[in-house]
């Protein structure tokens, strides 16, 4: 088993701009309580397709940033689409790894993107999963 001591784990999720904040003592035996009764929980399943939906969000985020930035078709705004909450799907429900770069390229494939739309999802992504401050 490996081990991650508190001050890893905190730069950890710093880095994904994510913060964590120790549960006080008093509110500790409430909060195991809630946990153990699963109610006011997801189960595994219910995580999973929120995941998905998830996905989806992000796969329409980033076409419509690819079709801000460089010409695609509809056909190939829907493949992209498709392809993207695949990798997501892969990554984040069934657990995979892998290379982003091979996911990437995976991805522009399937849509049959331009050597200049590649370039463009590339930056694309660069940008992140997250909401722009200009974007929904």
């Amino acid at each position: 088993m490996i081990r991650t001591s508190p001050e890893q784990l905190d730069q950890l999720v710093t880095a994904h701009g994510v913060s964590l904040n120790a549960v006080p003592d008093d509110a500790r035996p409430e909060l195991l309580a809630s946990f153990r009764s699963s109610h006011g929980w997801f189960d595994a399943s219910s995580v999973d397709r929120l995941s998905e939906q998830e996905g989806g969000i992000i796969a329409a985020r980033l076409v419509k940033r690819m079709a801000a930035k460089t010409t695609i078709t509809p056909e190939q705004g829907m493949a992209l689409h498709e392809a993207i909450e695949q990798a997501f799907h892969k990554r984040i429900i069934d657990g995979e790894g892998g290379d982003l770069e091979s996911d990437l390229l995976a991805v522009a494939k399937k849509a049959r993107l331009s050597p200049e739309a590649v370039a463009a999802l590339r930056d694309v992504v660069a940008l992140g999963y997250r909401p722009l401050p200009n974007e929904e």
